[in-house]
């Protein structure tokens, strides 16, 4: 699932979040991997590449407002490098604000159907290796509502509706 946010990194912009999750057969929501940083629009592509070069997902959803900025340089990046995988955009608009979207995620991450892993290490826009399942349990978890910027958590709530609360529609 990526939810990315615009193409400048300046600290205080908004985060892009890629987040790689797994559905068990008791229908728990594993993340995988997570890459919270603020990215270029060449960084979004080489960090979804190295996501999905890594993972081989099935489906890469690409939340669909920012997805049109960005769709012509990954289209033209993956005709560059020769790899295609298919993008498909949704819309979580329909479903509430952002603060509404991850207040439906309290009743799954209290019952344990969510589980985070200890650790997704990358290397954030400053050049420094990051604990990015810390970050975010840390600038965003631990202090919702009262934090500035949910990036992480609202990706996490678009996949876990896209993937498990009945949205069988990405987009209207």
């Amino acid at each position: 699932v990526v939810d990315p946010a615009g193409n400048k990194q300046n600290k205080d912009n908004d985060n892009s979040v890629m987040l790689v999750v797994g559905i068990d057969a008791l229908e728990n929501l594993m993340i995988i991997d997570i890459i919270r940083d603020k990215l270029t629009a060449e960084s979004k592509f080489t960090s979804l590449l190295e996501l999905y070069g890594k993972y081989m997902p099935k489906t890469v959803y690409y939340e669909q407002l920012s997805m049109q900025a960005d769709i012509s340089l990954l289209e033209n990046q993956m005709g560059r490098v020769n790899i295609r995988f298919p993008i498909i955009p949704f819309d979580m608009r329909k479903c509430g604000s952002k603060t509404q979207k991850i207040m439906k995620l309290q009743a799954p991450l209290m019952t344990g159907k969510i589980y985070f892993p200890e650790y997704a290490y990358h290397t954030n826009y400053r050049g420094e290796y990051e604990n990015m399942i810390n970050s975010l349990k840390v600038e965003e978890y631990y202090g919702f509502p009262a934090i500035s910027h949910d990036d992480g958590l609202d990706a996490l709530a678009s996949a876990y509706q896209l993937l498990l609360g009945g949205s069988k529609e990405p987009i209207e």
